[in-house]
């Protein structure tokens, strides 16, 4: 996880806390397990590196965006306030 947030936003985290994990089918498609961590703290300035756009966005709004199909039960469980 740490390496992906260095290479992704240029910054370095403290370890991640496991909010989550489930398996998910996209149609015609095998499986995949996605998982679902918290970040609270962190060194550096965020920096957009490979993403069309990011935003810091309440949770109550986050059905605002477009987000893949595999992380719809995540956004509507609730499971993702706290922590920070």
């Amino acid at each position: 996880m740490q390496r992906e947030l260095r290479e992704e936003l240029g910054i370095d985290s403290d370890p991640a806390e496991e909010i989550t994990r489930y398996e998910f089918a996209y149609p015609g498609k095998n499986p995949i397990l996605l998982i679902f961590l918290r970040v609270t703290n962190w060194r550096g300035e965020i920096e957009n590196r490979i993403f069309d756009k990011i935003a810091w966005e309440r949770v109550e709004r986050l059905r605002d965006n477009d987000f893949l199909e595999g992380d719809a039960p995540i956004i509507e469980s609730g499971r993702l306030t706290g922590g920070g």
